[in-house]
């Protein structure tokens, strides 16, 4: 038996507040600590809560500055600079808000001159790479940010870390209309944009899918092609929310994933806000959806899905790359959840069922849910799950893992 956790909402500014008062209290000074919190509330806030580069690390940054790894009060120092060009020496100081003050310095060269690039040496973990990218938007600059990174990742069948993650980002102004986490892009055959992307409001998520269309080279006009109703998402980085998308050879059809709400099909109620949930009709499945709607409205009910006909695949956990072979046969890339099952590669076909949460790669997942009942699985070959490429059963009348 499990005992829920209480949990407390902390709004953003409360949190901002506490946070840059930590780091005042490691040793930095204002200006620097409101940086620092910004960063990691805007990581936060923008990829998976409680992991990542957002305020889960909060003990990290303060174990290396206890070490004396990283001294929070260095000085920040130009050693040459030109009209577009700068080198900086950041002292081992802080890297996030290095990079955050060499971001400035860039804008202020391309503002000048055009094009801005700030080199910073002697710098620590700077965090995400989205962070500093984004500060080029509010200032109508394309903004770019890498780094390197210590050898963490091993080779292919290597044992040892010996490359780094070495993260970038770039980001641009746009004008297609998503403002929170665009996460899928496909190209038709005649040129026209389709992004996939999602939209926050307190607990309830909404994916949405917009068209960019342009005629002779004239600017893109967007309009939005189809929305999901609001859903009560998990409150937590389980919600795989909408992502993948590709265009059907024929160019009539997008085929978008819509990722899982729970990580490996646990009961997630957020609060009470959506009671024994644990996936819904809207979440873990394949759409299929005409290029040329408009305004199409995704009802959270898999009756209403079936008979608009655009529920082409069931009971996937996150396929977050689509793609089709020469043959016109679509296929997904499916990740594992914290357990770390086998991740999955399918041939997506059209009324099948792929299992998830029953199954994930070739294992059965060891959570029973109330009404679980194993001969509904219907998996002729279980052993070949992950590897043949065609592990589908047809879809029962029943969602089977949308049993609460």
């Amino acid at each position: 038996m499990t005992t829920a956790i209480p949990m407390t909402n902390v709004d953003r500014d409360s949190l901002q507040k506490f946070v840059s008062a930590g780091f005042e209290a490691l040793g930095l000074t204002a200006e620097d600590a409101g940086i620092f919190a910004g960063a990691l509330i805007f990581s936060e806030l923008r990829f998976h809560p409680g992991q990542g580069q957002g305020v889960a690390r909060l003990r990290r940054y303060h174990e290396r500055i206890g070490n004396g790894e990283v001294d929070p009060r260095a000085g920040w120092s130009i050693i040459k600079e030109g009209p577009a060009l700068a080198l900086v020496d950041a002292h081992n100081g802080i890297g996030t808000v290095a990079a955050s003050k060499a971001m400035r310095l860039a804008i202020k060269k391309a503002k000048e001159g055009g094009i801005g690039t700030v080199i910073v040496r002697n710098s620590t973990h700077y965090g995400s790479s989205a962070v500093h990218a984004c500060q080029a938007l509010d200032q109508g600059c394309i903004g770019i940010a890498y780094t390197n990174a210590g050898p963490e990742m091993a080779p292919w069948g290597g044992r040892e870390g010996v490359t780094g993650t070495n993260p970038w980002s770039i980001a641009a102004p746009s004008d297609h209309g998503l403002q929170d986490k665009v996460q899928g892009l496909a190209i038709g055959s005649d040129g026209t944009l389709f992004l996939v992307g999602n939209r926050t409001k307190g607990a309830f998520l909404t994916g949405i899918v917009r068209r960019g269309s342009s005629i002779n080279g004239s600017p893109y006009i967007w309009t939005t092609l189809a929305k999901t109703v609001d859903y009560v998402g998990s409150g937590s980085p389980s919600d795989h929310r909408m992502n993948g998308i590709a265009v059907s050879p024929d160019g009539l059809s997008v085929f978008v994933n819509h990722g899982s709400r729970t990580d490996h099909g646990e009961e997630r109620t957020n609060g009470g806000l959506a009671p024994g949930a644990r996936e819904m009709p809207i979440t873990s499945l394949i759409l299929k959806l005409p290029v040329n709607a408009t305004d199409l409205v995704l009802p959270n009910d898999e009756a209403a899905l079936t008979s608009m006909g655009v529920l082409f695949a069931d009971g996937v956990r996150n396929t977050f790359d689509l793609a089709f072979d020469a043959s016109d046969r679509l296929y997904g890339a499916e990740n594992s959840g914290d357990r770390d099952d086998p991740d999955e590669l399918n041939w997506i076909r059209e009324g099948r069922q792929y299992e998830f949460p029953w199954r994930m790669g070739d294992n059965d997942t060891p959570r029973r849910f109330p009404r679980y009942e194993q001969s509904r699985i219907c998996c002729s070959t279980p052993s070949q799950a992950a590897v043949n490429l065609t592990h589908s059963t047809t879809i029962s009348t029943t969602r089977r893992h949308r049993l609460a």
